[in-house]
């Protein structure tokens, strides 16, 4: 967003302030589009030539180290390399995210096709939960335990299914450090 009428302007001051008011209005459009289209090298490019055109476009106004061009041109720079900066971060949490939702698909897809192997190979197939308790009510595991069909396995510890205390600890050692309280058999 340049001024097209640049040359209309009378006095260089006058150029000079209408064209930071411009900048201004000009720098929230270039933000949106930036972080928008979210590609790092081609922001750096077009906010590199939006830069150079600009300057050039107003390349015969004399300013001083003080004048409001000299802290326009100043600013230029500054947005540029905050956009750039932006849009990088953005773009690197955008395929981080990305990567996180692959990973995740990935897992579930393993996970699905390890239960389902294991419903292939075992009779019942149990999933326990971090208090090392089952998950949820296993029908199969159920029928293959003769229990009546109101009972629920869902919540219950596998020790209390078995009814040797060797098998108890066993399982507790087969585990690892978990604490596992000692359930009564069945």
């Amino acid at each position: 967003l340049m001024l097209p009428f640049s040359h209309c302007i009378a006095s260089s001051e006058r150029m000079a302030s209408a064209y930071v008011i411009t900048g201004v209005f000009a720098a929230m459009p270039r933000w949106v589009l930036s972080m928008a289209y979210c590609k790092p090298l081609s922001v750096v490019i077009w906010n590199s030539v939006y830069s150079l055109a600009s300057a050039w476009a107003f390349r015969r106004i004399d300013f001083e180290p003080g004048s409001p061009m000299a802290t326009f041109h100043m600013v230029e720079v500054v947005l540029s390399v905050v956009l750039v900066l932006a849009v990088e971060q953005q773009h690197r949490a955008l395929w981080r995210e990305a990567r996180c939702k692959l990973e995740i698909k990935r897992f579930s897809g393993e996970q699905v096709a390890t239960t389902d192997l294991l419903t292939l190979v075992c009779d019942a197939v149990v999933e326990l939960d971090d208090e090392l308790k089952i998950a949820e009510h296993t029908p199969k595991l159920a029928t293959m335990l003769l229990l009546d069909s109101r009972s629920c396995t869902a919540g219950m510890q596998l020790q209390h299914f078995m009814p040797i205390e060797a098998d108890r600890e066993r399982l507790h050692v087969q585990l690892g450090d978990h604490e596992l309280a000692e359930g009564t058999g069945p």
